[in-house]
């Protein structure tokens, strides 16, 4: 019998694109139990990659990522779909990266189909050096709406539609948060499956807990491209009814005005669990 956890989560709003403007309409398709079982590949040990559709290409390599609030796709993909642009920029971790806008005709992954969507686009390596092989990244904008289940053990995603009146519609460009405790301390993280492990902003870290403990020394590693960062193992770290021992990367953090009362990012591979699930109804997250 395996041991259930949980975490209460808010709903809140990334700063990740100024600028925002409404979403497309929403058009959810009806689907078949079969239909919201959507297959995926385990990429790199961690990143949940699915088939999906964007315009009229369908069957291309789509990263799920819950700490994504805005979709993107690949200039290729784009240049492919012929999808007029203007230039923009986002905010990747600690950063800002240009970015162009242009709106997709349709997107579909599973049972979720959305059209006229206004989409990112831009060099996915620049947002992770994991990128490769990888056609689009769905944000939060696309999955806010779909209860969804991660299930590892049989590498598929269950999705279960939810009403379009629900509460959980009122937001937008959100991203599932969660506070977990370091050494006694709370910090509020955003849980990311795009992301191994876990990536904390460094000072927003230590002020939150002044007197950090670490069981080894710190060393320097790469994220990819120019964003460097230290790891350190932490020790003492609840999340749920888990107590964990974790590595975890420090980041220079953004100015205080970009994701303020942000600590970092959780990536679900600390969970060790089989399934996860995001139920934005009831404002939890499962996993077991």
């Amino acid at each position: 019998m395996l041991a259930k956890s949980f975490v209460n989560f808010c709903v809140g709003c990334c700063l990740l694109f100024p600028g925002e403007t409404p979403r497309g309409q929403v058009a959810l398709s009806v689907a078949t139990p079969l239909d919201r079982e959507l297959p995926f590949r385990l990429s790199h040990g961690f990143l949940i990659v699915v088939e999906g559709q964007v315009g009229g290409l369908d069957k291309l390599n789509l990263l799920l990522d819950t700490g994504t609030t805005r979709s993107i796709i690949s200039r290729k993909l784009a240049d492919s779909l012929h999808l007029e642009r203007h230039t923009s920029q986002v905010l990747n971790f600690n950063r800002t990266v240009s970015v162009e806008l242009a709106i997709a005709p349709v997107v579909r992954i599973g049972p979720v189909y959305k059209t006229s969507v206004q989409i990112l686009v831009g060099d996915l390596f620049r947002f992770s050096k994991f990128a490769d092989s990888i056609d689009g990244i769905i944000g939060m904008d696309l999955l806010d709406g779909n209860n969804f289940t991660v299930d590892f053990t049989a590498r598929k995603v269950v999705f279960n539609t939810v009403a379009p009146n629900a509460a959980i519609r009122q937001a937008k460009l959100t991203c599932v948060t969660v506070t977990i405790e370091i050494q006694r301390h709370p910090v509020t993280l955003i849980l990311d499956t795009g992301v191994q492990g876990m990536l904390l902003f460094e000072r927003r870290l230590y002020a939150r807990v002044p007197e950090l403990r670490t069981t080894s020394p710190s060393a320097e590693a790469s994220i990819g491209g120019s964003m460097h960062a230290r790891a350190i193992t932490l020790f003492d770290v609840h999340v749920g009814q888990r107590i964990l021992r974790s590595q975890a990367l420090l980041i220079e953090a953004p100015s205080d005005e970009i994701l303020p009362d942000i600590d970092g990012f959780l990536g679900v591979g600390p969970l060790t669990a089989s399934q996860v699930n995001f139920d934005f109804v009831s404002g939890t997250i499962r996993w077991e």
